[in-house]
């Protein structure tokens, strides 16, 4: 089982340095799916999908709960298109700018520089794009069509609006609490990958740092607001 695992990490490691952004869009892609579908299983939000044609014991069509929702793949897609480049080429410049090897005062100031651009820049599309999600009733493409349907240029701008200002009130409400928890992990995060992995590997390393924080920080988020409403 070790040789198997041994292969495994060295073809990853060998589609990492050939593909490097591919390979890191598409592991955060999936982390931020599975992120997603973890959560709700801890939460015990399962959804249901009737079999058509199957029955139950009791005669009814046969239901079975999962725990893939609509923003399984829209998380995917966030981490995928998103936060994956964005990590990709910010590391990467950082560690242009920042040559090895590291002297004591590079490794503090290649932290801070990173605090205050790529940290900042990651958590405002994070939480700009939940909130988009989150917003009810929903915003999407089909909204826009039938706002435009409704009324013409003028309910795409309504829509536009809207989406706006749900945008500005979750970046005022929650921009500075989630920066400054990420503050805090990608310090530590950084300071390991300064020590022990090559920049290239940097980003799948923190990918998996915020995949474990994220879910246990996402999970205890559900089950609280499905305690306040259960519906």
């Amino acid at each position: 089982m070790s040789s198997n695992k041994v292969s495994f990490n060295q073809l990853y490691l060998r589609y990492l340095n050939k593909y490097p952004l591919l390979t890191k869009s598409v592991t955060a892609g999936v982390l931020a799916g599975l992120n997603e579908s973890i959560v709700t299983a801890i939460a015990n939000d399962y959804q249901e999908m009737q079999i058509d044609g199957l029955k139950d014991k009791s005669g009814e069509p046969l239901k079975i709960k999962h725990p893939f929702n609509k923003r399984v793949p829209l998380m995917a897609f966030f981490g995928f298109t998103v936060s994956a480049p964005i990590s990709h080429y910010g590391y990467m410049y950082l560690n242009k700018l920042f040559k090895q090897p590291l002297t004591p005062t590079k490794r503090v100031l290649q932290i801070l520089l990173s605090l205050s651009t790529i940290t900042p820049i990651l958590c405002t599309c994070m939480v700009s794009y939940i909130s988009i999600l989150g917003a009810k009733p929903g915003i999407s493409f089909q909204s826009f069509v039938q706002e435009y349907y409704a009324g013409g240029l003028n309910g795409i701008k309504e829509e536009l609006d809207r989406l706006f200002t749900i945008v500005k009130v979750a970046l005022k409400t929650s921009l500075f609490r989630v920066l400054k928890a990420s503050w805090a992990t990608s310090s530590i995060a950084l300071a390991i990958a300064q020590t022990y992995l090559s920049p290239n590997q940097w980003v799948v390393f923190f990918n998996v740092v915020y995949f474990v924080l994220g879910t246990y920080q996402n999970s205890m988020v559900k089950k609280r607001n499905k305690a306040v409403d259960p519906l």
